[in-house]
Formats: structure tokens, C-alpha cells, sequence
């Protein structure tokens, strides 16, 4: 009886630990691979290059970056599948000769499973592109589980092949040479006025780099309006300290009862993309452009308020309670955000009695002159602060001002179980990478909230986060079974010989 009862144990053993690798492999190596494609040299012709995925796990979401030679393609758009739908985070493609593709859904509970095209790059045969072979390049793939740990990738570049001779015209080499020669002729001239000035050249916003640590400040302004049904209020959003970014996306809120958002007036440094989103209170606004790295300063876009008949002489807050900007590598900005006033008085000019400053000289006799301001909220690594200014002439006067949020501060770092990760050096938060996206660890004071599930995602045991950590437990499986039957064979020969004896 013992020794069935072993052969059983040990069998059991034996089945799991053989299913066990089954498992693991099934989780293997994910390759990501560029098709081959052939086409006739005709300048503005559309080539589709697939991009196919291989041994896929099951994914939550990933990126990968495309390159290839800009002198003979145009990346136009890219075409996804259910396979690998657009991320809501994708950048616009702005940068040429390169664009990280983003694909899949970090907010899915569904993983996304099977091989097949994933997406097709969709380019554009350039003018001036000359026969040849032009490669498809695949590198910087990051793809990652539902658990948020990173599933092992590789890449396979593809390439284009034009033939032909329709690449450029009598008229268009000509038309070259002549840019050629003009532009030589003034450069030369450049040079015999300001000796090294050529080498001074401006650059245009679709050659613009991503600016590492770039910023931009967000303010919504201070306004003063009549209280009364139906007056329009128009609150300007500005940018300042802008190194350039890509697309964003800002979100308002304001109190539903005394207004109602109208329309959103657009400009040249943030012209529209993506619309508006709008309900009673709130609003949020993408915005951004397809041809490089926005830079400037000034007015962004006006929002245009209509009030309701439940107005009232006082001050209102719009408040500019989020934001995502990001390069053209989909990276985050650092951003900061002041919020905007309204304040409504039955003539349309502020109270002297009014506490919110203003900027009406009749607010004050002889005007206001603020103090130095004193900081009455710290700003923290994500939240930003408030410094209120008193009024010299008349202290009942005070207005406040935002103090932009520090952002974090990352190292690289290690979590509790060896895994590479980013960390706050001010606050202690952790991060899967250095984009902050993904939220893995809380601040030290616990109010900091994950932008994947609105908790702190707990991290996997295994260290490497890569399903190869089964393997020590296959074997302990794999040694306990040859025990059992060792066990069992021992048993067995032991009554034999008693039988014998």
C-alpha cells in the first residue's frame, strides 16, 4: 500500500513539474518583425510596411521605435489592428527618420493575444528618392504583462526596395541646382559680411529634437466680468518657459451653476488636436500639432464662458486640475499649472472691498503694490504650492499665486525584490521606467495614487519579473519525484527479498 501510494505522489510531481515548462515557454522571447516590401520609384506613391509580431505571450502594452531614411520615405500614418490597437498616449508622428510606435492598452483587462500583422507603417515615396534598398529599422522595444513586468522582445528589421527611374525629373534636378546655387551664392555672400555666420543656420520645428527635462508652464489668467445672465467671459490660457512639446492634453473645472463653456479659441502655439471633451464643470482640451516641436510663448487658446442665471457678484476659481504634455518621443514634460479667476461685480469693474487683487487700477486707491508674498502651501513633487501677496496700501487686499509642483527627481534604483526601477530621491516614489507613466511603489506619505489602477501595483516575487523564475521550482519538483520513485523502488525491493527470505 505505502509504495502505491508514493508511485502516486511521485507521479503527480512529475506531471506538474513537465506542464510547468510548457508554461514558461509559452511565455517566451517576443519577436517583432518588419516586413519586405518592393515598389516602383514614383515620387508621392503610398508603401505599406507591416509589422508583425511572433511567439506572443499574451501583452498588455508596449512601444517600439521605427527608423528609416527620410530622404526617400515620409512616415504618413500608421495603421493598426485589434492585435495591437493605437495607445491613447500615442505621440502625433512629428519627427522624421524615426517614430516610437505606442500599441495596446495599459488600462485593459483583457491581454491582448495571437501573432500576426500587429500594424503597418504607412509611407509616402519622397521626392528627389533615388533607386534602391532603404531598411526598415526596429530597435527599443519595451513590451509588458498584465503585472506590469517586462516580457523579453527582440527585434527584425525589414526594408523597402525601390526600382525604377521616376525619382526625380529634368525640371526638379534644375529647380535643385538652382536652390543649390542660389543658396551657395548667399552663403558665400554671408561669409564675405560676417566671416563664419554660415555656419549659423536656423533649424525648422520638423527638425527640432526632443529636449530632454523640457518644461513648459501652464497659467490660466484673471478676469473680471458682469454678473448677469448670458455675458460672455473670455479667459485666456498662456504659456511660459516652453522648450517645446508635441501634444497635450489640459483639464478644467469650474462651478457648473455660474457657467457654461461655450467654445475654445485656438492659436498658432497650440492649435487643436484631438477636440474637446466637455461636460457641466468641466472640460478637457488636446491640443498640439503633426509638424514638429511647438516652441514659443504667449496665448495658447481662450476659453469662452457663457453665465447662467444663477451668477453672483464674487469671485470664481477655474481650476486647471490636470495635465499631460509630451514631447515627440512621448515623453512627459515637466509642467506646471496656476489656476484662473473670474470675478463678477454688478458694474463689471472689481470691488475695492474685494480680496482677490485684480488688476483694475480702481481696485485700490493709488493702486495695489504687493509685497514679496509669503508661501502659505509648500509645492510638492506633483501638487503645487501657494505664496499669497498682500497689498502695501490696503493689507485687507491679497491675492494668491500657484507655485509650481518641484516633479520628481529620479535615480535609477532596485524595489524590494531586485528589480530595476526609478525612484523619487525627494519623495520616494517608484517608477517602471523614467517617463513616469507607470507608478510601481508610493511616496513616502502614501497620497500619491497609480495612474494604471488608482492604487500602488504590488510587484511580482520573482526578481527578474520574467517567467525563467519558475525554473528553480521546476526542479525541486522535478528532484522530489526522482526521490519518490527512488523511494518506491527502494520499498519494493525490500518486501521482495523479505518474500525471499
Amino acid at each position: 500500500m505505502m509504495k502505491k501510494r508514493i508511485v502516486s505522489f511521485s507521479l503527480v510531481l512529475l506531471i506538474v513539474s513537465m506542464l510547468i515548462p510548457f508554461g514558461a515557454a509559452a511565455a517566451g522571447k517576443m519577436t517583432i518583425k518588419a516586413g519586405s516590401v518592393k515598389a516602383s520609384l514614383k515620387p508621392g506613391d503610398t508603401v505599406k510596411v507591416p509589422v508583425s509580431f511572433a511567439d506572443n505571450p499574451t501583452y498588455e502594452y508596449g512601444y517600439v521605435r521605427a527608423s528609416w531614411d527620410e530622404s526617400a520615405l515620409v512616415l504618413k500614418s500608421v495603421e493598426y489592428t485589434k492585435l495591437a490597437p493605437m495607445q491613447s498616449s500615442a505621440a502625433p508622428i512629428t519627427s522624421k527618420g524615426n517614430y516610437k510606435v505606442s500599441f495596446g492598452d495599459m488600462m485593459t483587462y483583457e491581454p491582448f493575444k495571437g501573432d500576426g500583422t500587429a500594424f503597418t507603417l504607412v509611407f509616402t515615396i519622397a521626392d528627389g528618392a533615388k533607386a534602391g534598398t532603404y531598411p526598415i529599422n526596429l530597435s527599443e522595444s519595451e513590451v509588458y504583462d498584465f503585472d506590469i513586468n517586462d516580457i523579453p522582445s527582440e527585434t527584425k528589421n525589414g526594408e523597402v526596395t525601390l526600382s525604377g527611374s521616376g525619382a526625380s525629373s529634368d525640371k526638379t534636378d534644375k529647380t535643385d541646382k538652382k536652390d543649390k546655387t542660389e543658396s551657395s551664392n548667399n552663403t558665400n555672400k554671408s561669409d564675405s559680411k560676417n566671416g563664419s555666420s554660415s555656419n549659423q543656420s536656423s533649424q525648422s520645428p520638423d527638425k527640432q529634437q526632443p529636449v530632454k527635462d523640457g518644461r513648459l508652464n501652464v497659467e490660466t489668467g484673471s478676469v473680471t466680468a458682469e454678473s448677469k445672465k448670458g455675458e460672455e467671459v473670455r479667459l485666456p490660457v498662456s504659456f511660459s518657459q516652453n522648450t517645446g512639446y508635441a501634444y497635450g492634453y489640459l483639464d478644467f473645472t469650474w462651478d457648473k451653476s455660474a457657467f457654461k463653456l461655450k467654445d475654445v479659441e485656438y492659436t498658432k502655439l497650440a492649435p487643436a488636436l484631438g477636440g474637446v471633451q466637455k461636460s457641466d464643470g468641466s472640460a478637457k482640451i488636446s491640443f498640439g500639432s503633426q509638424n514638429g516641436l511647438m516652441t514659443g510663448t504667449g496665448t495658447a487658446f481662450t476659453l469662452v464662458f457663457e453665465t447662467t442665471d444663477k451668477v453672483q457678484a464674487k469671485s470664481y476659481t477655474v481650476k486647471l486640475s490636470g495635465s499631460e504634455i509630451y514631447d515627440s518621443d512621448i515623453n512627459l514634460l515637466h509642467t506646471s499649472v496656476a489656476d484662473g479667476e473670474i470675478v463678477l461685480t454688478k458694474d463689471g469693474k472689481a470691488s475695492e472691498k474685494s480680496n482677490n487683487g485684480g488688476n483694475s487700477s480702481n481696485s485700490c486707491a493709488g493702486g495695489h503694490s504687493w509685497d514679496s508674498g509669503k508661501v502659505v502651501k509648500a509645492p510638492t513633487c506633483t501638487e503645487q504650492g501657494e505664496r499669497r501677496f498682500t497689498c502695501r496700501n490696503n493689507p485687507e487686499h491679497t491675492k494668491t499665486e500657484a507655485i509650481p509642483a518641484t516633479g520628481h527627481k529620479l535615480r535609477k534604483a532596485k524595489d524590494e525584490n531586485g528589480k530595476p526601477c526609478y525612484e523619487c530621491e525627494v519623495c520616494g516614489a517608484r517608477f517602471a521606467d523614467s517617463t513616469e507613466r507607470i507608478q510601481i511603489g508610493a511616496p513616502k506619505d502614501g497620497n500619491t495614487t497609480d495612474k494604471k489602477t488608482d492604487a500602488t501595483v504590488s510587484q511580482p516575487d520573482d526578481p527578474s519579473g520574467k517567467s525563467g523564475s519558475l525554473i528553480p521550482l521546476w526542479i525541486t519538483l522535478m528532484v522530489l519525484s526522482a526521490a519518490g520513485f527512488a523511494a518506491a523502488a527502494v520499498i519494493g525491493k525490500r518486501r521482495k527479498t523479505g518474500k525471499e527470505e
